[in-house]
């Protein structure tokens, strides 16, 4: 496995979302690693599927449970709002 493969990052590198080996260091790394898996999923899931109300919904919705948008946020201690603004940037 490359190293970029091992400790990749999502959006605009470390800035936006720590490396697999900061997480590790910061927490275990187990719950946090499958969370940040998730959001870097649906990111990189985003480009054709852009204007998927559901898609679109999931990054710009307020809703606060487990699993959404912004819970993933919170967990992984990330700004959403920076998240939702380079989003807007790369898909208008």
């Amino acid at each position: 496995m490359s190293k970029a493969q091992e400790y990749p990052t999502l959006l605009v590198g470390s800035e936006v979302f720590p490396s697999k080996e900061e997480l590790r260091r910061k927490h275990d790394g187990g719950s946090l690693l499958l969370w940040a898996k998730v959001l870097e999923l649906a990111y990189n899931d985003l480009g054709d599927k852009y204007e998927h109300p559901k898609v679109k919904s999931w990054f710009f919705s307020n809703r606060t449970a487990v699993k959404s948008f912004l819970w993933i946020c919170d967990t992984l201690d990330l700004d959403p709002g920076m998240i939702r603004n380079l989003i807007r940037r790369k898909y208008g």
